[in-house]
């Protein structure tokens, strides 16, 4: 288990400053690199060098419920793969969330379905679901779990706190 914390120390156009600190459950804690992402404000999609033959949306604004959109692209995995991936997505409703920075109004996104990978030579068919709930208050997503039965892994991200400025 790690914790990951996330600052964005700055805006200007569509060039995002995020920095990254990542807290490992020993207590340790490194800091990642600061990163100058180009950001499509409009599908709050950070582009993917390594995405080809396809494009992946993360949100497709305006949202609304009953909304829909379909991810097909795949990753080139430097040297050691392709992975394909075909994500339905759909906006399923309002809900009031509770994180750790507070309650708030937000609409349910969720993205599943499945991916084919060929990396080292092995390949393996799988699915994955993610669950984002995107607040319009604060114009972020406010809390995220992807859930991938075939890896075991569930990624569970919530916000902690924010400020406005």
């Amino acid at each position: 288990t790690s914790k990951f914390e996330q600052k964005i120390t700055g805006v200007s156009e569509d060039v995002i400053r995020l920095e990254q600190k990542t807290k490992f459950s020993s207590g340790a804690s490194s800091s990642g690199p600061v990163e100058n992402r180009q950001a499509d404000r409009s599908t709050w999609t950070f582009p993917d060098p390594r995405i080809s033959d396809g494009k992946y949306v993360f949100l497709s604004f305006p949202l609304e419920v009953g909304k829909s959109w379909k991810n097909e692209y795949k990753l080139n995995r430097s040297g050691q793969g392709v992975t394909a991936f075909s994500s339905p997505v759909k906006v399923q409703g309002w809900e009031e969330v509770q994180v750790p920075a507070g309650s708030f109004k937000a609409l349910k996104i969720v993205h599943s379905g499945n991916y084919s990978a060929n990396n080292f030579g092995w390949s393996w068919i799988g699915s994955s679901s993610e669950t984002v709930w995107y607040a319009p208050a604060l114009k972020i997503v406010i809390k995220s779990e992807l859930v991938d039965p075939q890896a075991r892994t569930r990624t569970l991200t919530e916000l902690v706190e924010y400020e406005i400025k």
